[in-house]
């Protein structure tokens, strides 16, 4: 907990031009894997290119897209064509566009579905097309020329609909320890390289560590660093300056938000009532001052605070993360693999039967006494 938040995506990358409609689109099924290796500009590239051309034309507004960028695009990292050494499976997510009015309504499955078939967009899975949140599905397809072809395909703009490459099917996370914290994150990136067969470092992070000095809270940087790797493969180790650095798999942190208790995001974003951590009501929990053996979790239902270690929701959450690393899934995914945790009626009856304390009081009357 004393981490901080998972890395910060980076920007877009800058996609293709959709083809020509009078052009057919199968024949770029064949060419886009190779587009995606050699022609698409990398991260470092595309900044580069954008410095280079900090100067705008008048008319260059006039190309620009007339739409804010989805929450998709926002968090992109990596590369958004799939390349030719990929492995199955070739899934891309869709969700509509924020500007649009009916941005905010639910995202069907079933609904995306037909549009998929009235569109004759074929090679998809044949259970490929699942809800993975309120506005976005995902689709499977057969092959990475498929899942490409639909990426370029300009009938998802006519639609009001974005289509990205979900970043943990394309990207992998490691943590190193042993790099120097006289290196910024920049010059890290500069002097790192990778063993041949794994893909280029597209992102470092430094660990900070939250100390307590005099009353004020500081952030002092360690040498561990989570790096983001190009590709499906995570590489063993790496090389700084003819040293090698071992790397082990990065799992996401589990953080819980003080004022609703849920897990997956923090109280400055939080957008929930307050949920006390204690007794499970409508307030903030910092002037509650039930004890843990009267405490009610809103989590679990069960006797003890929200935010205990020994809340079974919490261990729920620490194996989503962990399985999310392991097999490179969704939240929503996992989630869906591993009930919440919940008490029904006759479990909570049950476990107040048998708890070691009573609160029924037995009188005993000497009815030989005289009043």
């Amino acid at each position: 907990m004393d981490r901080n938040k998972p890395p910060d995506p980076d920007p877009p990358d800058i996609s293709l031009a959709p083809p020509s409609p009078n052009y057919p689109l199968s024949q770029f099924a064949d060419v886009v894997c190779s587009i995606a290796d050699s022609q698409i500009p990398s991260h470092s590239d595309s900044q580069s290119s954008s410095h280079q051309n900090g100067r705008k034309r008048s008319g260059d507004n006039n190309n620009a897209p007339n739409h804010i960028p989805s929450k998709q695009q926002r968090n992109q990292i990596g590369r958004n064509r799939y390349s030719a050494t990929d492995k199955a499976p070739f899934i891309v997510h869709v969700s509509r566009l924020e500007s649009q009015p009916n941005s905010g309504t639910t995202l069907h499955p079933v609904t995306f579905g037909m549009f998929l078939v009235n569109n004759r967009i074929g090679n998809i899975v044949r259970d490929g097309v699942k809800k993975v949140g309120r506005n976005r599905v995902s689709v499977e397809f057969s092959s990475p020329q498929d899942a490409n072809s639909f990426l370029i395909n300009g009938i998802l703009s006519k639609n009001s609909y974005v289509a990205i490459i979900p970043t943990f099917n394309i990207t992998r996370m490691g943590v190193v320890t042993g790099v120097p914290t006289d290196l910024t994150e920049e010059e890290a990136m500069n002097y790192l390289t990778v063993p041949s067969g794994c893909g280029q470092i597209l992102k470092v992070r430094r660990i900070s560590r939250k100390i307590f000095r005099d009353g004020v809270t500081e952030f002092k940087p360690t040498e561990t660093c989570v790096i983001t790797f190009d590709g499906q493969v995570l590489p063993t180790r790496i090389y700084c300056c003819y040293t090698s650095l071992p790397v082990s798999q990065y799992v996401y942190p589990t953080i819980q938000c003080r004022k609703c208790c849920r897990f997956g995001h923090v109280e400055s974003i939080c957008r929930s009532k307050p949920r006390c951590s204690k007794c499970g009501h409508d307030h903030p929990g910092d002037g509650c001052n039930i004890s843990e053996g009267e405490a009610f979790c809103v989590l679990c239902s069960g006797n003890h605070y929200a935010n205990s270690k020994s809340c079974p929701e919490l261990g729920r959450q620490k194996a989503i993360k962990n399985i999310m690393a392991e097999k490179s899934l969704s939240y929503a995914e996992v989630s869906k693999t591993i009930p919440p945790v919940s008490r029904n009626y006759a479990n909570a009856a049950k476990s107040s039967v048998s708890s070691s304390q009573s609160y029924r009081k037995t009188v005993f009357l000497n009815l030989m006494a005289a009043p």
